[in-house]
């Protein structure tokens, strides 16, 4: 159940507006620095590399929304939401006593009611006391400015322009209710998760002020819910609740540097961002940074981007940090099978792998070591097999690694060693090397992929063997044996 944020405005023009910073889809635990970034949709064209990401031209950032499952509704769903927030402006939460309750306008059971020197609007006649109203919906600078108690006219006319853009707002913005349960997602427990939003200022202008902003970022957690929940592969329903909707002036980095609750995540939206975008693990924060030239916070890509980067707030790594470019060993390149954590754009499937870690990190927010350096098989090994199926004995075994992001195999060999009798070669320690937490080491894991050679005589065959692979192989069966198959010509 969604529960009402509370949202603030914060003004902070005095602070220095750009400290620099860095950026990425980090996810790494602790770790100093960040991983670099998501690659771009293939499907339109490149724009220079201080962008990083291609142009959305055939979509601008004011254009229609439209969750992608397709739902529309009513004002209710779109404003009034279950109580436990509370009002708030930028000098802290009020009380009851702070609040001016007006006069009910004729006939529609709303009123208008003035919380400090902002109004506010509750619809249907809901309680104060219970806080079932749009407390967050400042009208002040969005409407009409309003520092002093409204008059009736003035309430009345209030009204009327809050009910224009009520509708206004609704035929850009679909339902925000999750999916609706199957019979056998019914028994699913739920996964609660804080999320604490901080907008720039100049975000929410550029997508049409406060209202229109936080519906449309409501409408956009929706979808990330949805795209956890739909394919039916969880053991839990994800639940990201928005608890607090603040807006700043200062810089990106400087809103990442400050304190969040914990036990929740952070996400910071600025379409012109003093640093890079994605995911900060020592942060448990993601930064949203969509330009407005390529559609803006809010577009289709931006969305699919954004589903990735709360992929690893639940601990999924980047798949396609194992992807293979340069290969000096035999020139063979690798890319992982098309999914949210390695390509997202247009793609709704979760890896297996991911699947594994998602449902092992459950409803934990975690903050010690990454589950990807956690879970392998008990033994790993390699197989040498001849062109006829036999195991084929004392065959030399040799591990290239690849680090993450490389997109290249390093030609030094990591290990090396030779098949026993029985045809096999197990290892005598992890090769991923889990617990090298370094800056250059995400997930504290040293590598990600590998290509193995195996050589008897004057025949050579290669395979890989990446994370994903070797991860999945776990979580299918945690007790298992995982044997890496190389068949020699």
């Amino acid at each position: 159940m969604f529960t009402s944020p509370t949202v603030h405005t914060v003004h902070q023009a005095g602070r220095r507006a750009n400290r620099g910073g860095v950026g990425g889809q980090q996810r790494q635990h602790r770790l100093a620095h960040p991983t670099p970034t998501l690659p771009p949709p293939k499907h339109r064209t490149t724009v220079p590399a201080v962008i990083a990401r291609p142009l959305a031209n055939h979509r601008s950032p004011t254009r229609r929304i439209a969750c992608s499952e397709g739902k529309t509704g009513s004002a209710s769903h779109v404003y009034v939401r279950s109580s436990g927030a509370t009002v708030s402006s930028s000098r802290s939460a009020l009380t009851g006593a702070d609040v001016d309750r007006g006069s009910r306008p004729d006939g529609d059971g709303s009123e208008v009611l003035t919380v400090g020197a902002e109004s506010y609007l509750s619809l249907n006649n809901e309680s104060i006391t219970q806080r079932k109203l749009l407390r967050y919906w400042s009208l002040k600078g969005e409407i009409m400015e309003i520092n002093r108690p409204a008059s009736r006219g003035v309430r009345r006319a209030m009204r009327r322009l809050f009910t224009t853009a009520v509708v206004a707002v609704l035929s850009a913005v679909p339902v925000l209710v999750g999916a609706l349960p199957t019979a056998s997602a019914a028994t699913l427990p739920t996964w609660h998760f804080k999320v604490t939003v901080r907008m720039a200022q100049s975000t929410a202008d550029l997508n049409g002020g406060l209202v229109f902003a936080l519906s449309k970022t409501l409408t956009q957690m929706d979808t990330v819910n949805h795209r956890f929940n739909d394919p039916g592969v969880l053991k839990g329903k994800t639940s990201f609740e928005i608890t607090t909707f603040d807006t700043y002036t200062d810089g990106a980095s400087d809103e990442l540097a400050k304190p969040h609750p914990a036990g929740g995540f952070l996400l910071i939206y600025d379409e012109n961002a003093n640093m890079g975008g994605g995911w900060f693990g020592d942060r448990q924060a993601i930064v949203h940074k969509w330009p407005t030239l390529q559609g803006g916070s809010f577009a289709p890509d931006a969305t699919d981007g954004l589903v990735h980067e709360f992929g690893h707030s639940r601990e999924a790594t980047d798949e396609y940090a194992c992807d293979v470019d340069t290969n000096p060993v035999n020139g063979a390149g690798y890319h992982e099978s098309p999914s949210i954590m390695s390509y997202p754009y247009g793609v709704r499937n979760w890896s297996a792998y991911s699947v594994g870690l998602i449902n092992a990190d459950a409803g934990t927010v975690n903050t010690s070591s990454a589950l990807a350096s956690r879970y392998f098989p008990p033994v790993m090994r390699i197989r040498a097999l001849s062109s006829t199926g036999s195991n084929v004995s004392h065959a030399t075994v040799t591990l290239y690694p690849v680090k993450w992001f490389s997109l290249s195999v390093t030609s030094t060999p990591a290990l090396s060693g030779y098949t026993d009798s029985s045809g096999y070669y197990k290892f005598s320690s992890n090769p991923f090397g889990p617990g090298a937490a370094t800056p250059r080491n995400p997930w504290d894991l040293a590598y990600c992929n590998f290509l193995v050679k195996v050589t008897s005589g004057k025949r050579t065959a290669y395979q890989w063997m990446s994370l994903p692979a070797v991860g999945s192989a776990y979580f299918k069966n945690p007790t298992g044996t995982y044997t890496l198959n190389v068949k020699l010509p």
